[in-house]
């Protein structure tokens, strides 16, 4: 009996490879922690329109790189193919507002400086040493569609 390959794009995560993905996981659990930061667990797939709505139905991800389906029910489902708008709803719909998940409603120097900080703490609990971050700023609105139009 043949058994079938793994799926293209895929790979299987095993001794001691896997080890080293569980050591790297406990670190970063830990330094989150150390900063008041707790884990928040969403679903694999979600409704394929919370992505459309929010990534627009023109991008690369809608149309090269989400992997859709139908549910039992003939509902449009869409394995998530990134993070921020699941976040964003488990938010809203939970009404976690006030509770601080992720840095969520945040903005301005102070939210870029705790972020820079916790990847700073992250990499230095990870042993990696002597990095530099590079900041890049692309403006307001109004210097964007400049910029944009430049390009083009």
């Amino acid at each position: 009996m043949t058994f079938p390959n793994k799926p293209r794009g895929t790979q299987d995560i095993y001794p001691p490879r896997s080890l080293i993905y569980q050591k790297i996981q406990q670190i970063i659990t830990e330094i989150l922690h150390k900063n008041n930061y707790q884990p928040i667990i969403f679903p694999t797939f979600e409704f394929k329109e919370l992505f459309t709505s929010s990534l627009g139905s023109t991008t690369d991800i809608i149309h090269k790189e989400m992997y859709t389906f139908q549910d039992r029910k003939e509902r449009e489902m869409a394995l998530r193919p990134e993070g921020t708008a699941s976040v964003v709803r488990l938010v809203c719909q939970n009404k976690l507002v006030r509770e601080g998940v992720e840095l969520v409603n945040a903005g301005g120097v102070i939210a870029d400086c705790q972020i820079l900080k916790l990847v700073s703490d992250i990499l230095g609990g990870l042993g990696i040493k002597n990095f530099t971050f590079k900041l890049n700023y692309l403006g307001d609105s109004e210097t964007k569609e400049k910029y944009k139009n430049e390009l083009e």
